[in-house]
């Protein structure tokens, strides 16, 4: 006779294999609520078509993100992490790394994206970046630490260093001539950048913390680095560099995370706050406009910005005012960041969303969402809340107060 445990055990496998089988179809999408889970990257083909990668798909958007549509047509992929870059003639590339790396280029006129071979057969690139003369550079790993780069658009590639000359596990590779190239490797516990020829002549002209951010201003061919502990530029290709100052008389200086260049010559270095250069970075100021605001920030050639600010209302949002005013586009997608799902006796389900920290409501299971308040002389966002059978709810609002329904939410009580 099998022991009563064992029975038991048995009971319960062929429970959950009967319920998995018999409710094949038991899982249905809902409809929202609305609102953006994770945006990475946001570019500009310079020809009015934006493109967005957004939870492992890419968007594009002809009315300057007002709406976005798939653009998946030849990716044959979820796409991870990625790197949008454009050449000078104007063609656009999409870089998917990863595992299995690859290069994507644009065809406007069937709005899809054609393979690019890559070297080292694709699994082992990690940077990529392209040129003012519109010459693609490859950098792999440490098991391929070599350079390569394209004259002819990825049709074929050449070897530029040799093998073991820039040691460590490549991170961030930024090229801007024959003369002056840069690339920021880890190693150890730290890293160091190395600058490098055309010819294969390479020399190390930093070692320091994380790297944060390097990057030439292809306006000017000034170089800028920053980590953990310094930002520095350098108007000789990347050979010597100095230090730069955010803020002055302030001993600890913030670092670097992403900067923009304007073609007219004022450049921006998003350092927890928005700074601007309009000497090339000799000088800072803050910009009153974006002091205090956390976020993404990412700035198109027509001058709008775009920000994508996490768990926050909006999370994905434009400015085509310089930052004064903000348009909200994140309602546009249903693809929110949610936390927590409660259903009340009556059958209203109820969404803790990201964008909100609240909850929003739904009447009829899940396919239209609107804000969930209780009015208390205003109304106050939930970020707390419990539900029972017998149709008592328990809520924290926003304003820190706790508040009780016993008719399953018609009325509250503080």
């Amino acid at each position: 006779m099998f022991p009563l445990y064992r029975m038991f055990a048995i009971f319960f496998l062929a429970l959950a294999s009967t319920s998995v089988f018999s409710q094949g179809n038991f899982w249905q999408p809902l409809n929202g609520p609305n609102g953006v889970e994770s945006i990475q990257a946001i570019a500009s083909d310079g020809s009015g078509r934006l493109f967005m990668h957004m939870d492992y798909q890419i968007y594009s958007s002809t009315d300057n993100g007002n709406s976005w549509n798939l653009c998946m047509n030849g990716i044959g992929q979820n796409v991870y992490t990625t790197n949008f870059l454009k050449s000078p003639s104007g063609t656009f590339y999409l870089f998917v790394s990863g595992s299995n790396s690859q290069l994507y280029r644009y065809t406007p006129a069937s709005n899809s994206w054609a393979l690019v071979q890559l070297p080292f057969g694709n699994y082992y690139v990690d940077g990529i970046d392209i040129d003012p003369q519109g010459r693609i550079w490859v950098s792999g790993d440490a098991s391929y630490s070599v350079i390569q780069v394209s004259t002819d658009e990825g049709q074929t590639f050449q070897q530029v260093t040799s093998s073991g000359q820039m040691l460590g596990w490549y991170d961030i590779l930024t090229t801007y001539n024959d003369d002056h190239n840069l690339l920021a490797v880890s190693y150890g516990a730290g890293q160091k950048v190395y600058h490098f020829t055309k010819a294969g002549v390479v020399q190390q002209v930093i070692s320091g913390s994380p790297v944060q951010y390097v990057g030439y201003n292809l306006n000017t061919g000034t170089a800028y680095y920053s980590d953990y502990d310094n930002s520095k530029r350098s108007t000789d290709g990347g050979l010597t560099w100095e230090n730069i100052t955010l803020v002055p008389g302030q001993s600890y200086q913030p670092y670097i995370s992403d900067m923009f260049f304007e073609s007219g010559g004022k450049l921006w270095a998003y350092a927890g706050s928005m700074y601007y250069s309009e000497d090339d970075g000799v000088t800072w100021a803050k910009d009153p406009v974006f002091d205090g605001t956390s976020a993404n920030f990412f700035r198109m050639e027509n001058g709008d910005w775009f920000a994508t600010n996490g768990c926050s209302d909006p999370n994905f949002s434009r400015s085509t005012d310089g930052g004064i005013t903000w348009d909200d586009l994140s309602d546009q997608f249903q693809q929110p960041n949610v936390q927590d799902i409660k259903k009340d006796a009556a059958g209203s389900l109820y969404a803790y969303t990201c964008r909100r920290d609240a909850y929003e409501k739904s009447n009829d299971e899940g396919q239209t969402w609107s804000d969930f308040t209780i009015f208390d002389s205003i109304p106050v966002f939930v970020n707390s809340l419990a539900t029972r059978p017998d149709g008592v709810m328990m809520a924290t609002g926003a304003n820190g107060k706790f508040y009780r329904s016993l008719n399953n939410g018609s009325d509250w009580e503080e």
